[in-house]
């Protein structure tokens, strides 16, 4: 995918590397990323079931069927169109969205997601920058005046 003729992704990874599609593995590093969430939402008042995930990269999904009988609404955005029809065709949650899109330009409108999900990707996008803005874009938790508020 290249965006401004600039930036040339690293596309259909799950051709590449078979993990993406690991079950075992993925499983348990979904349970890690839910434990955390929970952990960190443990005293918050705002409820889980509630809340908008945004999981960049999320490829087959995993992570979303785990959280998604505990969240409101969960994307799942990716470049990898193997992983998401993968996940497509094994979760069949009626709220989790697979969209095909870029993590540099997030199809989100601002302030509009509550947990945002960004494992193993990092090192596959060719911006970190715009990577980590667009990020800070949708995510509405920065923005929130609660104890969570990052500053800057």
């Amino acid at each position: 995918m290249k965006l401004n003729n600039k930036y040339i992704y690293q596309e259909n990874f799950s051709k590449l590397d078979k993990a993406v599609f690991d079950s075992k593995k993925r499983i348990t590093k979904s349970k890690k990323i839910f434990s955390i969430i929970n952990d960190y939402l443990r005293n918050d008042k705002n409820n889980l079931n509630k809340m908008i995930c945004l999981d960049i990269g999320g490829s087959a999904g995993f992570t979303a069927k785990l959280m998604s009988p505990h969240i409101n609404k969960y994307y799942v955005i990716d470049i990898d169109k193997k992983a998401l029809n993968y996940g497509r065709r094994n979760n069949n949650a009626t709220n989790i969205i697979y969209k095909y899109g870029d993590a540099m330009n997030l199809p989100f409108r601002n302030q509009s997601v509550d947990i945002a999900i960004c494992n193993q990707v990092y090192e596959h996008v060719p911006s970190h920058t715009l990577l980590v803005s667009e990020i800070y874009r949708v995510f509405l938790f920065l923005k929130r005046e609660n104890k969570y508020k990052i500053k800057s």
